[in-house]
């Protein structure tokens, strides 16, 4: 939220960098990761990709900036780009502040687990299966310029994700404490992909369920 510029520095002159080299060394295709936040506030229980695109803070203005330079760039210059709007990657290495492996953390030293907005509700993707459908992206037959959604299908509350991972960390039961200095300015209800088109040109399926990729998270953190 204080370095505003930074967003744009990266997201939309790194991206325009890349779309340059990308067209001066006539690369086969790009792969534009977009995010979720370009979308805003949900309007639907799922979104798909002609879903409104109203960020709600700065950061998502720069990276929906960055997607539509990438489909702009493919109109002008015909340079092959193909943008994944990706939905909430958890797994091993990921680090705190994130929600999850900040609970892990917290969990690790007791029973008592301080959050923020526990209400939010997210689509959460195991690193592997997210990775895998990037590469299955950029090796597919959806249209350059087109944008694809990467996501589970499946949301959970922040409040399901605590209790999930204290009974995963062998607490039978754990107290959760509202910091409202943990809370987002300006917070997005929820986020729940449809990730048909993904499906359709790829055939991607998840292959770990939340409580599965929960428990490697887990296991990574205790041996780490």
């Amino acid at each position: 939220y204080d370095v505003p510029k930074r967003f744009f520095q990266i997201n939309v002159e790194g991206t325009l960098n890349v779309l340059m080299a990308s067209k001066t060394f006539n690369v086969k295709r790009m792969l534009y990761v977009s995010s979720t936040e370009v979308y805003g506030e949900a309007q639907s229980d799922s979104i798909k990709e002609d879903h409104q695109l109203m960020p709600l803070n700065t950061y998502a203005v720069s990276k929906l900036a960055a997607d539509k330079l990438c489909y702009t760039f493919h109109r002008e210059h015909n340079t092959p780009v193909v943008i994944a709007r990706i939905f909430n990657a958890y797994g091993p290495r990921e680090s705190e502040p994130y929600v999850i492996p900040e609970i892990i953390t917290q969990l690790s030293k007791g029973n008592v687990v301080e959050l923020g907005n526990i209400n939010a509700r997210r689509d959460f993707t195991f690193v592997d299966d997210t990775a895998r459908a990037l590469i299955d992206v950029l090796e597919s037959n959806i249209p350059n310029g087109d944008a694809v959604n990467i996501g589970s299908g499946v949301d959970y509350s922040i409040e399901d994700l605590a209790n999930k991972i204290g009974k995963l960390m062998g607490h039978n039961k754990i107290k959760i404490k509202i910091d409202p200095n943990r809370k987002r300015r300006l917070d997005i209800n929820r986020f729940k992909c449809d990730p048909n088109k993904l499906k359709s040109f790829t055939g991607w399926r998840t292959s770990k369920t939340i409580d599965e990729g929960l428990l490697e998270t887990i296991n990574w953190f205790n041996n780490y």
